[in-house]
């Protein structure tokens, strides 16, 4: 989620934001929880999660 601190990040998302809209008309940034820190941290919690739900059911 460096786009919420590093200007950098932010111009390259508002560039690719402007290449995107025109292409898709659902278009939008995706945010994850910043104690994830890549979204490959949240995609494995989030994996974690479900499974630690399955079993409690």
């Amino acid at each position: 989620m460096d786009v919420r601190s590093n200007p950098h990040v932010q111009k390259v998302q508002a560039k690719i934001r402007a290449i995107c809209t025109p292409l898709c008309e659902e278009y939008r940034p995706f945010t994850w929880p910043v104690e994830q820190k890549g979204i490959d941290d949240w995609l494995l919690f989030e994996k974690l999660k479900r499974e630690y739900l399955y079993r409690a059911a």
